[in-house]
């Protein structure tokens, strides 16, 4: 079968006869730059250490793919299928992965600086070492995702469902994690300093030994939450919800005035609930004669 693959200028860059496509894809894996693969079915196909920068890739299916190594700065894989993909140490500097379907793909020690992963699902994805610099998140799902020791800096998360993360001696400085889901999260020993964090959800979230020096949790919901030994030095938590939260050990040097007041109030509430089950109790009970 005679195939031929363009490039976005609309010039050949692979022609010959193959099998199919996946099979003229593999053969020229090495000189795929700017390729003009839009909506090909990749699924399965091996391209370790491929070049594919520039490449159009939107609405491709590569599905269980090898992409070990691979080279695709700069390409455009919007709405792509890469669920179960193998990225490991793959360079996606720049890319566009928006609305794309990486559900348990595996992008640890990746380079990710700057990629646009808007309302990507990324949901039991592996992203452990991998760096995410200035990347777009806003509205991903990356709820069971693992990103222990990832770099998020300066990340877009706004709206990001991050529920059971894992997160562990992650770096998250200067991210902006507004309205975002954290709920059973785990972000022991987690670099949070000058994150936003208002109105985000931290209910149940594990937060042991993370640095939150002066980052933005206004409103945020901290109910039941561990942050045993965390660090909140001019942390902001006006409006916080501190509801049966743990704060043994925590450093709250210049956050005490705002957290004795949130804290009061937490513990006021709690007692009027007490009180209030109490009187319903001694109204219910049925006297004895």
């Amino acid at each position: 079968m005679q195939i031929q693959i363009k490039n976005t200028n609309d010039v050949v860059i692979v022609s010959g006869e193959y099998p199919n496509m996946k099979a003229a894809v593999h053969a020229s894996r090495d000189s795929l730059q700017a390729a003009n693969l839009t909506g090909a079915d990749l699924s399965h196909t091996d391209l370790d250490e491929a070049n594919l920068r520039g490449a159009k890739l939107e609405h491709a299916n590569l599905e269980a793919a090898q992409l070990w190594g691979a080279s695709l700065q700069g390409a455009d894989l919007t709405k792509a299928n890469l669920k179960g993909a193998k990225l490991i140490r793959a360079n996606l500097t720049g890319v566009n992965l928006s609305s794309a379907n990486l559900h348990k793909a595996n992008l640890s020690n990746t380079d990710l600086v700057n990629v646009c992963l808007q309302d990507a699902n990324l949901s039991e994805t592996n992203l452990t070492g991998s760096n995410l610099s200035g990347a777009n998140l806003a509205g991903a799902n990356l709820s069971g995702t693992w990103m222990n020791f990832t770099t998020l800096s300066g990340a877009d998360l706004h709206g990001a469902n991050l529920s059971g993360a894992q997160l562990e001696d992650a770096k998250l400085t200067g991210a902006n994690l507004t309205d975002a889901n954290l709920e059973g999260a785990h972000l022991s020993s987690t670099d949070l300093q000058d994150a936003n964090l208002s109105r985000c959800s931290l209910k149940h979230a594990i937060l042991n030994g993370a640095n939150l020096t002066k980052a933005n949790l206004t409103h945020a919901n901290l109910s039941s939450a561990d942050l045993t030994s965390a660090k909140l030095t001019d942390a902001n938590l006006d409006g916080a919800n501190l509801e049966g939260v743990n704060l043994y050990r925590a450093h709250l040097d210049r956050a005490n005035t705002i957290l004795i007041k949130r804290l009061t109030q937490a513990a006021e509430k709690e007692a009027e609930k007490q009180a209030e089950k109490q009187t319903e109790k001694e109204t219910n009970v049925t006297p004895t004669f």
